[in-house]
């Protein structure tokens, strides 16, 4: 996974355990199997701390991300049968959940999630969810994937890091870089369509849109 030898540097020790399960999990399902891919709440995914998602250094105290999720997914059948399965279904639970915490006391001091919605879910179908206590407000958000929300969370607590990282013309970054520039034009595109077809307000229409076969959102059909 390009996103592991990335963001090395910004992690503590311990995710980088994390991700080599992760990885050896998703490796077990995509060998035609189905299962809940990701780290839990016991083991997340944490940043070093940072002082730098203010401008001109101006942060309060130093803070740090906890990030981990749960993906219900399914493997699609491989052509060759010696073969793994490259691509995967969503078959239920899509939910990444992010913890902003103190570095001194370790408090919460922000918490959401970003999901991606049921086929009969009454908000956008990627969306991020800021509280337990009320399922609203759903916003709509670019970020479909785990690794989408790191980078996010990334580019939020490092705000002169990050992007110094993210730029480099070394082979894991540009891989990251070319997937990434896919996924979020396959995104973005969807999105397009779904309003320029739709009647009435433009934001309705995309509340409601939901992916289809034929949309060939993540997966072009041969």
């Amino acid at each position: 996974m390009a996103m592991k030898k990335i963001t090395n540097s910004f992690m503590e020790p311990a995710s980088q355990h994390v991700f080599e399960a992760a990885i050896s999990n998703l490796r077990m399902i995509k060998t035609g199997g189905s299962g809940r891919w990701g780290p839990s709440e016991k083991a997340p995914l944490r940043t070093i701390p940072s002082d730098d998602y203010e401008k001109n250094g101006k942060a309060a105290h130093p803070i740090y991300a906890e990030l981990f999720w749960v993906w219900e997914i399914t493997a699609d059948r491989p052509k060759k049968k010696t073969a793994t399965s490259e691509t995967f279904q969503v078959t239920g639970l899509a939910s990444v959940r992010v913890r902003i915490k103190h570095s001194g006391d370790k408090t919460t001091l922000a918490e959401w999630r970003a999901e991606v919605g049921a086929v009969d879910s009454p908000g956008s179908y990627f969306h991020s969810h800021i509280t337990d206590h009320v399922c609203v407000p759903r916003i709509p958000t670019l970020f479909v994937t785990p690794m989408d929300t790191l980078e996010f969370v990334l580019g939020e607590l490092f705000q002169r890091r990050w992007p110094a990282v993210a730029t480099r013309e070394k082979d894991d970054v540009l891989f990251w870089r070319s997937t990434q520039s896919k996924l979020l034009s396959q995104v973005l595109e969807w999105k397009r369509k779904k309003i320029a077809k739709g009647t009435g307000s433009p934001w309705v229409a995309l509340k409601h849109a939901k992916p289809e076969e034929m949309d060939t959102l993540f997966c072009q059909r041969k």
